[in-house]
């Protein structure tokens, strides 16, 4: 890996803010941002490929990332995106010996990373970290149970809109006019996260991009109204969507 390139203080607030090492005192962060690389990742370059040894563990703190794996006909299958201060790779746990999925970058992204023998000693010197983990893979069923819940309740609609939101809050990156990041993903990439079809969708976002609640563009789509939205988010008596603070 490339030499470390980040600031003390800057490691030291990102690993403050992971969940992974929530709960560590001050020596214990400086003891785990000791052992931290840096990586820099262009667009359309991966962090590590589906398959791969699970041998290191990424803290994206810029840019935004694809999780995808290949199905049996050789199409992307989206899992998810990671946006700053979300993480990717081995989480320390003897789950399996390969990445579940290839993590490639939509943005020229930047990450804290840590290598699997170093990660290996900081979970036995710290238990702690053990637990976080646990939880970390408990929530994430959770997400996984809470979406196919929503693809059995929820109508196509209140759906994307759900989908965009999330892809923009909390981890978008509002601007003084108050239109936020465009979401860096095709209407083929969001008719797949939806459960839906390429023209529900494309048939969906020309509606919205009238009514002045997204702007889609080749390849993305930006959020103009993040409350119009929201509306049609919780229409349905199961909707729910993301609180704006």
């Amino acid at each position: 890996m490339e030499p470390t390139s980040v600031s003390a203080d800057l490691k030291d607030y990102l690993i403050l803010k992971c969940s992974l090492f929530r709960g560590l005192g001050r020596e214990a962060r400086a003891e785990v941002g000791a052992r931290a690389a840096h990586r820099h990742v262009e667009r359309k370059e991966v962090f590590f490929r589906e398959g791969q040894p699970a041998s290191v563990f990424y803290l994206l703190y810029s840019g935004r990332v694809k999780l995808f794996q290949v199905d049996g006909g050789g199409q992307e299958v989206i899992e998810r995106l990671i946006g700053p201060g979300q993480f990717c790779g081995w989480l320390g746990l003897p789950i399996t010996e390969g990445y579940p999925a290839t993590a490639m970058a939509l943005e020229p992204s930047e990450a804290l990373a840590w290598e699997k023998k170093d990660l290996d000693e900081l979970f036995a010197r710290h238990p702690e970290l053990t637990q976080n983990a646990l939880r970390i893979q408990a929530r994430r069923l959770r997400e996984r149970d809470e979406r196919y819940r929503e693809l059995a309740t929820l109508r196509v609609a209140e759906r994307l809109a759900l989908t965009l939101l999330r892809l923009v809050y909390p981890h978008g990156r509002r601007f003084e006019d108050g239109i936020y990041d465009d979401v860096p993903l095709s209407r083929a990439d969001l008719a797949q996260l939806t459960g839906t079809t390429l023209f529900t969708v494309s048939r969906l976002l020309s509606d919205w991009e009238s009514r002045g609640l997204v702007t889609a563009r080749r390849g993305s789509v930006r959020v103009e109204d993040f409350r119009g939205l929201q509306g049609l988010a919780s229409d349905g008596p199961n909707g729910r969507s993301p609180r704006r603070h």
